[in-house]
């Protein structure tokens, strides 16, 4: 039995060449928003992300939400010239930022970045994002109090950021860019959406090599 089990395992074996390939690394990206204010549904079965993706243009694909780090390659793009590379239900990755509310409320989501460049030889490092949410009742203050909050937030959660990894004494801190999507809810229920979606990526090329596989 053991010799049987034996020369049926060596029968699956073949040789084959292989790709060795590093991580994939995002390139271009571009910057959406969408918002929605429907008079549909009803929370927590809330229609209004789903019109806020449409808005943004991400509607038709399958989302993968990423974390906040921007690989030095990274390039943003506009929203027309990535319209090339989407593909209806291709799995698109994105940094995301989006808050739901209710009638009166006002919402607020942003995406805020920075890129960091190292004094010494001029070496750009790459970047960082991070993102904001909130909600916020209309007698607390107008939807120009909350994009000038949110500004705020954004810029504060970036400094720490920034100063929790480098030494500001060795790395510039550049470009530093908001992007803000508030308003008010007028109907039942809204989202504010926004976005930093990539389209396409690099793809190191390590060699080639022989190796037993599993056919």
């Amino acid at each position: 039995m053991d010799k049987i089990v034996e020369q049926t395992a060596k029968s699956t074996v073949s040789t084959s060449k292989i790709v060795l390939m590093g991580n994939r690394i995002p390139k271009d990206y571009f910057i959406t928003k969408g918002s929605s204010d429907t008079t549909k549904g009803q929370a927590p079965s809330d229609p209004s992300y789903t019109l806020a993706l449409e808005n943004a243009g991400l509607g038709g694909y399958n989302i993968m939400e990423y974390n906040s780090v921007l690989p030095p390659d990274a390039i943003e793009i506009s929203k027309v010239e990535a319209g090339k590379y989407q593909h209806h239900g291709a799995i698109t990755e994105a940094i995301m930022a989006h808050i739901s509310g209710v009638k009166g409320q006002i919402l607020c989501s942003g995406i805020g970045r920075v890129w960091v460049r190292r004094i010494s030889d001029n070496q750009l490092m790459g970047g960082f994002t991070t993102s904001y949410e909130s909600v916020h009742e209309a007698c607390e203050l107008t939807v120009a109090g909350a994009r000038q909050k949110a500004k705020e937030a954004l810029n504060l959660s970036l400094f720490e950021l920034m100063h929790r990894r480098y030494s500001a004494a060795k790395y510039d801190f550049l470009n530093e860019t908001f992007d803000l999507n508030c308003f008010k809810v007028k109907n039942c229920l809204g989202t504010s959406l926004t976005a930093l979606a990539w389209v396409n990526y690099i793809y190191p090329i390590f060699g080639e090599s022989s190796r037993q596989m599993n056919s």
